[in-house]
């Protein structure tokens, strides 16, 4: 027997009107716990698990949580609530996407089955009965928000919490954090791809600094490429004149006489490669500066 295949439409969203006629359907009364939720407890119905979030730049650790979700409750129709922008800019900053970028990334994940885009930012209980929803889902750790130390108090007092496990080393900060660590190499990356200095916000003098740094790096590659070049070709011409002098009397001197001028090749080159990472290290110095 084979496992089932993930379906090929992404999730519907919940003011889908398909998807409000079947909600309104619904028997819905909370009379089981989280604890017989996960033994499989049959009540004629799947579960409704809430799990709501920015979901700002997708990534592992959302798709983690969700996937914990489908895994803790066997039997479990997982609604996906993403945020505003309105309230993601108040509570936490603004966003890199927008509300319909976010809700759309999200419901292309494969455990989500709907996407909640118009919820309240505290998943508050009188919400949850409007969408005929069991239980709330976040880790375990205390929301703070404003002057509430934690928006899922009420709904762990009352059993309609779900308690999953926080992504340890991933979250959009951290994504945003090693952007912003090596900007300019992302600012470089995106020029080369065709993105315009205006369209970035880069002003006039980081965009002439980037490329003359470019420009400069450029050079040094070349330098340190004929330096290589020299060396390999000299090395060969030196090996070609010591067989041609091989039974000449005067090899001893021809070979002294060669050998220093290999050498005074080297050293220029040497000193030239020299004056170049000197200047190349001081412009990463002042950049950083």
């Amino acid at each position: 027997m084979f496992d089932p295949l993930a379906t090929s439409e992404p999730a519907p969203f919940s003011d889908d009107p398909k998807i409000v006629e079947k909600r309104e359907l619904i028997d819905f009364e909370y009379l089981v716990t989280v604890e017989e939720a996960m033994a499989g407890k049959d009540i004629g119905r799947p579960y409704r698990v809430l799990a709501s979030g920015v979901f700002d730049l997708f990534h592992y650790g959302h798709a983690n949580q969700l996937r914990q979700i489908k895994q803790l409750i066997p039997n479990c129709y997982l609604i996906a609530a993403v945020t505003s922008d309105e309230d993601t800019i108040k509570y936490k900053g603004p966003p890199v996407q927008t509300l319909a970028e976010r809700s759309d990334s999200v419901r292309h994940c494969r455990y989500v089955d709907e996407v909640c885009r118009i919820c309240p930012f505290d998943d508050n209980l009188q919400f949850m009965d409007s969408m005929k929803i069991d239980f709330a889902a976040h880790d375990t750790e205390p929301y703070v928000l404003g002057n509430v130390t934690d928006i899922f108090a009420e709904h762990k007092a009352c059993g309609r919490f779900l308690a999953t496990q926080r992504t340890e080393g991933t979250s959009t900060s951290d994504s945003i954090y090693r952007i912003l660590k090596d900007y300019d190499s992302f600012v470089k990356r995106n020029m080369n791809r065709g993105y315009s200095p205006e369209q970035m916000n880069v002003g006039f003098f980081m965009t002439n600094r980037m490329k003359a740094q470019e420009k400069f790096g450029s050079i040094k590659n070349r330098g340190k490429v004929a330096f290589e070049d020299f060396k390999s070709k000299s090395d060969e011409y030196f090996q070609n004149v010591n067989e041609s002098f091989r039974d000449n009397p005067h090899r001893i001197r021809a070979q002294d006489k060669l050998a220093t001028f290999k050498t005074r090749g080297i050293d220029m080159f040497s000193n030239l490669k020299f004056r170049v990472e000197t200047m190349w290290n001081q412009q990463v110095i002042n950049n950083e500066q």
